[in-house]
């Protein structure tokens, strides 16, 4: 199930349009339906990585012969492959994408698995090499052992290839709470946590963090928490080279937005764009703007029904004008078992105007969880649900 149904529930956004919403025509595609027969992946829920021969590689959430996720490639000429299944001891249930290094390497988390937290599994830090073999560089133990818990979300890299994430539990702040943690592992599997979330009474430093972290060009890295803040609707906090904690925003929960499940990106001026996937003047979630003296500007309120998106995820990609790209999990083409609609994907020009460039309907993939552009302008991804055998779908969109 998607990270964001598991920390809140989220409420079909209000019917109303936007006056400066419009369609755009645009050619859509499944290139993949999923399905669990023959120990094939389902219900992927992260987008996909793409490398400069055009594979696209992802996870997916069940499936293998242990039903505990895979790692998979999709080749352009429609070739899938399982490259790893997961079994329970080496990790179970990646709902985050994967990175790569230079030599093919694939890295990621598993929320589940690994033989941390008294064998129950706390969830890892895996990679799979070309061959597709696999590898465990870490398994998290949880707080009593002050480590992290259930890695929701993908890692970043630095130049040394070490790798940064979150875990939406765990941590060391507190003995009998579990707030989430900033980590960091090394190439020899050494993990160090850089910050454990307080909670409450100190809940303002932010809770549960799902989203992968940005790195800028100076090493510092930025990102999101579901709760915590002033308003316990969620913040951006900033993890410096040395390791200081920074709240950079708190939501207000109302029309600033509340719950921010995606990560945020950065322009050349530092400024920082965002989600969130609920709050706003609809109910529907927001994309934000983060200037760098802490003022944020709401670009988009989504109003979800037939004519807009709701509740957005799987983070934002921009393109060299300035356009900003993401997909709404909800919103969009209504029908049966899309009662709130099956999702969308948006383009929010500078100028704040939002186009609809695609409206899922089941058939084709529904609930998108995030989009990669290429150096054409065409747009890669996964659905959660629908297609063929209702496992979810790898699509194109070329606009």
């Amino acid at each position: 199930m998607k990270q964001y149904f598991r920390t809140f529930a989220i409420l079909c956004a209000a019917t109303a349009t936007l006056a400066h919403s419009s369609l755009a025509q645009a050619k859509y595609r499944v290139l993949f339906s999923f399905s669990v027969a023959n120990d094939g992946g389902g219900y992927p829920d992260a987008g996909v990585l793409r490398d400069s021969a055009g594979n696209l590689y992802g996870t997916t959430e069940i499936g293998g012969a242990s039903d505990y996720g895979t790692v998979y490639r999709l080749a352009p000429d429609g070739t899938f492959a399982i490259l790893h299944a997961f079994a329970g001891e080496d990790g179970a249930y990646p709902i985050a994408g994967i990175v790569a290094d230079a030599a093919g390497n694939l890295y990621g988390t598993t929320s589940d698995g690994g033989g941390g937290c008294s064998a129950g599994g706390c969830g890892t830090v895996f990679r799979v090499a070309p061959d597709g073999t696999e590898s465990v560089l870490h398994a998290f133990a949880g707080r009593e052992a002050h480590d992290g818990d259930a890695p929701y979300a993908g890692l970043a890299m630095d130049r040394g290839g070490n790798l940064y994430g979150t875990t939406s539990n765990g941590g060391h702040a507190h003995r009998f709470q579990d707030y989430g943690a900033v980590f960091k592992v090394a190439l020899d599997g050494t993990e160090t946590l850089l910050h454990s979330f307080a909670g409450p009474p100190d809940g303002t430093d932010g809770l549960v963090p799902e989203a992968p972290l940005f790195r800028d060009n100076r090493g510092n890295f930025y990102g999101t928490t579901v709760r915590g803040g002033l308003a316990d609707a969620g913040t951006v906090f900033k993890i410096a080279r040395g390791k200081q904690e920074t709240l950079l925003y708190s939501f207000g929960g109302a029309n600033d937005g509340a719950a921010p499940s995606a990560g945020v990106i950065a322009d050349d001026a530092g400024n920082l764009y965002g989600m969130t996937s609920a709050g706003g003047a609809y109910g529907g979630g927001v994309v934000f703007r983060l200037a760098l003296d802490g003022t944020e500007t709401v670009l988009h309120a989504f109003a979800g029904g037939k004519k807009d998106g709701a509740n957005p995820t799987g983070g934002l990609i921009a393109d060299g004008a300035g356009n900003l790209f993401g997909v709404t999990v909800f919103g969009g083409t209504l029908d049966g078992l899309c009662p709130a609609g099956c999702g969308t994907i948006f383009k929010l020009a500078s100028d704040g105007s939002e186009t609809i460039l695609h409206k899922f309907s089941y058939d084709e993939g529904a609930f998108p969880n995030g989009i990669v552009m290429d150096e054409r302008g065409r747009f890669y991804g996964t659905t959660h649900q629908g297609g063929a055998a209702g496992y979810g779908t790898v699509f194109e969109l070329v606009k």
